[in-house]
């Protein structure tokens, strides 16, 4: 008998004082996107937005968040760059570029992936002055109309 009493309040206890869930949302934004002849109502913070239905279309739910921004999903890549010479490697005082038939971009960066050094247009041959440069190993990146090309340097 006194097992079935502790069990009887244990059972009382865990269903007497349970606890609800109610539902609710709280509705901080949204909007509509369409395209051509598809819209999508969407809301920030609701459980059930409202079903869209067009053909064979159906939109329903919602929890988009953020707004609609363009956003560049991928790029066709660039050809790599060949026939390029990098010299002397390593460097002490400056750097020289040859094989290069446009005007170009240079950017050096760092082992963090900073940039240190930029150029906007290079010429192939010109020296580039990188004497301010701590002692590492740095990235060298070409960008022209003809693709891109990386290169590792090393500076003294």
């Amino acid at each position: 008998m006194k097992n079935f009493t502790i069990l009887s309040a244990l059972l009382f206890y865990s269903f007497g004082f349970s606890q609800s869930l109610y539902k609710s949302s709280i509705d901080s934004g949204g909007g509509v996107a369409s395209n051509n002849n598809i819209k999508i109502l969407f809301t920030i913070g609701e459980v059930n937005v409202q079903e869209f239905n067009t053909g064979n279309i159906l939109v329903s739910e919602g929890f988009i968040g953020g707004e609609f921004v363009n956003i560049i999903l991928a790029v066709d890549d660039l050809p790599e760059l060949t026939g390029i010479t990098v010299y002397p490697n390593p460097v002490v005082e400056s750097i020289v570029i040859k094989g290069l038939t446009e005007e170009s971009v240079i950017n050096i960066y760092d082992i963090k992936g900073s940039t240190v050094f930029k150029q906007n247009k290079y010429t192939s041959g010109e020296a580039l002055p990188i004497n301010n440069l701590k002692s590492g190993i740095y990235l060298l990146k070409i960008v022209n109309p003809n693709g891109v090309g990386i290169r590792k340097i090393i500076k003294r």
